[in-house]
């Protein structure tokens, strides 16, 4: 009997730079690395204790991501309202255009509905128990409930472009939201992804759209809003 290769479970095989990238990048996220900071491999090295050759390969992937900027010297990145209308406006384009290709070629299956519903419930129980939640699990969870529209589109370079922007949208949401309800903040989640999913349901592309737009226009003012009042950069990593 030939062996499917569909059957195989893949690795995980991490290595010391991947690692020190997400060490790095989730402290640019959450706001541990300031914008603007400046960033050197002796420094990142020694507080993650770690030698430079991890640092300097972790440095070029986030500068890939749009976290890192520099070219012989790197900084925190620093957004401008610029960034903000530029990365929202792109992800809600391509959040239309993932609903588009979702709902033309109809390849969301009925399990895919109960999945989609499923995670929505989940994100409305940790709602009733405030102390299980965090500005960082309510993005991941939308992030993992989009991640199934993304994927079901069949659009393969969508997928990496939406990929792509990740890490920058985080660290604006987490600029903006840090210090929010973030039970008022999961709730606004769960209303918005029962309202897709209830447009997917029904085909209604329309009216999607218009609220995905609408939502990504309202996000980006509220993100404005907070970039007068950030903290200035620090020049010490908080491990």
């Amino acid at each position: 009997m030939r062996a499917d290769p569909e059957e195989l479970t893949p690795i995980e095989h991490r290595t010391l730079a991947d690692l020190v990238t997400v060490r790095i990048r989730d402290a640019i996220i959450e706001g541990k690395l300031k914008p603007g900071q400046r960033l050197t491999e002796p420094m990142l090295a020694q507080h993650l204790d770690v030698s430079r050759s991890p640092v300097r390969e972790a440095l070029s992937r986030l500068k890939y991501q749009g976290l890192v900027v520099g070219s012989s010297t790197s900084y925190v990145w620093n957004p401008t309202e610029l960034d903000v209308d530029e990365i929202l406006s792109l992800r809600t384009t391509l959040d239309c255009l993932a609903d588009e290709w979702v709902i033309r070629t109809e390849r969301l299956t009925q399990e895919d509905y109960a999945d989609l519903q499923s995670r929505i419930d989940d994100l409305r129980e940790r709602i009733e128990k405030p102390d299980t939640l965090s500005v960082a699990a309510v993005v991941t969870a939308d992030e993992a409930f989009h991640e199934i529209i993304y994927r079901r589109s069949g659009h393969s370079r969508l997928v990496h472009l939406w990929h792509q922007m990740l890490s920058q949208r985080r660290a604006l949401l987490h600029t903006c939201l840090a210090a929010s309800d973030v039970v008022a903040f999961a709730s606004e989640v769960a209303a918005y992804q029962q309202s897709v999913l209830d447009g997917l349901r029904c085909g209604d592309l329309e009216s999607l759209q218009r609220e995905r737009r609408l939502l990504g226009a309202d996000r980006a003012r509220q993100i404005k809003s907070t970039l007068s009042v950030r903290p200035s950069a620090q020049e010490s990593l908080t491990r």
